[in-house]
């Protein structure tokens, strides 16, 4: 990249004169100027370069319809103590640079803006337009408009300029953020100021005007107008900034707004034309010179001659007349094939034009199978997700309650068993409270029978729990095999993800074969309208 001129009003051939800018030469495919190239220029991801390409095809069409140029704001009115407040801030440089394009670049070039802010790859800090790539960053953009040079960090220093009166410059940095900054906010945001310009403007009410970051407050309105106008969000289409874009295209590629040159083909005719007719010019000067020592010879005819003399000077100035008339005819026929030969190359481009709608519509179709497919099957998968999930639930919901089911029936089992033991013992004292002291052996006995019988229950009961226990187990085993199952089926959608994965490579694939196709057919478009031309 050259570097910046200076902040003085030179004019771009002036600062182009010493160092020739070599632009990359358009290839053969690119069908649209203004459109970066096919092959990723180096230092850019290829596929992120395809898709800002393919996004500036998209966008390219409507900005170039539609985007409004406005003029630059209005500079403040220029006062002694103005501009010391701005030298203070470092804006003076700025606010006195003229930004009205030079008449001998042909004025406002919209086009190379439209194509800067239809190529515009923020990540990278790059554009594109005419051939030629640009650095769009914040220093770039300081550099152009003799601005501070950004800032890192925040400003620590609240002292305000020495030297200077404070007053002066708190007074400057208000019109300047009245000119630059808020009246472009009024027309574009509704009056609506974003967070760093309240802040900005908080700063300056309180007298630390020096301490804001002045470039880094325009470049993001800059930038927030170009997001605006790249995706179509200014129903007007005005740009605010576009003379500062202008400015920053001019400085880093002056030879963009050189005149055309003139094809080689038609200045090597017009240059035989020349000698053509110098030739026929000096062999009619040495006709008319073997005539005048005729004359001289035969002076003493010089009156019987005269007449002779004058019919010779008509018919020289006839063939002279007849010379002009001719040249002029070869003039209009060398016109009218150069506007044959144009309307030709215009009638190329709208076919190439043709062809490139063509392509994007086919790409267009392409893209939105892809997206059906992979919608289809990410819904397929959800789908068989959800039963999964649901299937799981009800299996464990049923395990649940067949095992809170048996373990009721077991717990009331149990009640019963000793609500019955309990009454049955209750009914045994009360009948040994009745019978007499005689029947105290035959009580004794009978006690006994029923200690048996209490220890035969409490095995029972002991074996019951045993069963519980087991039961427990065989539920544990059950549950163990439902999450194996549920392992297994995360390993089938693991294998559907890595199906998923295998059919993306594939459509990048046909989508690449694609590409191929279209660049093989528009080459051989272009090499059978070179055939046709030969």
């Amino acid at each position: 990249m050259h570097p910046p001129p200076s902040c003085s009003q030179a004019s771009p051939a002036a600062n182009a004169a010493s160092k020739s800018p070599n632009p990359r030469a358009l290839t053969a495919d690119e069908d649209d100027p203004d459109l970066p190239p096919r092959e990723a220029p180096p230092g850019i991801p290829e596929l992120l370069h395809h898709r800002n390409r393919a996004g500036a095809a998209e966008r390219l069409p409507a900005i170039r319809a539609n985007l409004r140029l406005l003029p630059p704001p209005a500079a403040p009115a220029p006062s002694p103590a103005s501009d010391a407040g701005l030298r203070a801030l470092g804006l003076l440089s700025f606010v006195h640079l003229d930004l009205s394009p030079s008449p001998s670049s042909g004025g406002m070039r919209s086009d190379l803006v439209t194509a800067l802010i239809a190529n515009y790859l923020p990540t990278l800090e790059w554009s594109y337009a005419r051939g030629a790539g640009f650095e769009i960053s914040r220093g770039t953009f300081a550099a152009a408009l003799c601005l501070p040079a950004p800032r890192s960090t925040a400003s620590v220093h609240h002292e305000p300029p020495s030297g200077v009166d404070p007053a002066a410059v708190a007074s400057a940095a208000s019109e300047f953020m009245e000119a630059y900054i808020m009246t472009p906010l009024a027309a574009t945001n509704k009056g609506k100021l974003p967070t760093y310009v309240e802040s900005a403007v908080r700063k300056v009410k309180d007298g630390m005007a020096h301490t804001v970051d002045w470039t880094a407050l325009l470049w993001r309105l800059v930038e927030k107008e170009v997001f605006e106008l790249r995706r179509g969000k200014r129903t007007d289409w005005e740009c605010y900034y576009g003379a500062y874009l202008h400015r920053l295209i001019w400085v880093q590629r002056p030879h963009l707004f050189w005149p055309p040159p003139v094809a080689p083909s038609e200045q090597a005719a017009l240059v035989d034309k020349n000698q053509q007719l110098r030739s026929e010019l000096e062999s009619k000067m040495q006709e008319y010179e073997v005539r005048s020592e005729l004359l001289q010879a035969r002076s003493v005819e010089v009156e019987a001659k005269s007449r002779q003399l004058d019919s010779l000077a008509e018919r020289h100035h006839h063939e002279m007349r007849n010379l002009e008339q001719d040249m002029k005819k070869q003039l209009d026929a060398l016109a009218e094939r150069h506007r044959h030969d144009m309307r030709n190359l215009e009638q190329e481009k709208r076919q190439l034009d043709a062809l490139a709608e063509r392509h994007h519509h086919d790409m267009r179709n392409l893209e939105q199978d892809k997206k059906t497919q992979l919608d289809s099957l990410a819904e397929r998968h959800h789908h068989d997700m959800r039963n999964l999930e649901q299937d799981k639930k009800r299996q464990l919901d049923a395990l649940a309650e067949r095992h809170h089911h048996e373990m009721r029936n077991l717990e009331q089992d149990k009640k019963k068993q000793l609500d019955a033991l309990a009454e049955r013992h209750h009914h045994d004292m009360r009948n040994l409270e009745q019978d007499n002291k005689t029947q105290l052996d035959s009580l004794a006995a009978q006690y006994h029978h029923d200690m048996r019988n209490l220890e035969q229950d409490k095995k029972r009961l002991q074996d019951e729990v045993h069963t519980v226990k087991l039961l427990n187990q065989v539920l544990l085993s059950k549950e163990t095999e439902s999450n194996d199952e549920a392992q297994r089926a995360l390993e089938e959608l693991a294998y559907v993800s890595k199906q998923l994965e295998e059919l993306k490579d594939e459509m990048h694939a046909v989508e690449s074969f694609n590409e191929a196709l279209v660049e093989n057919e528009i080459k051989e478009t272009l090499n059978f309208n070179e055939k046709s031309k030969r």
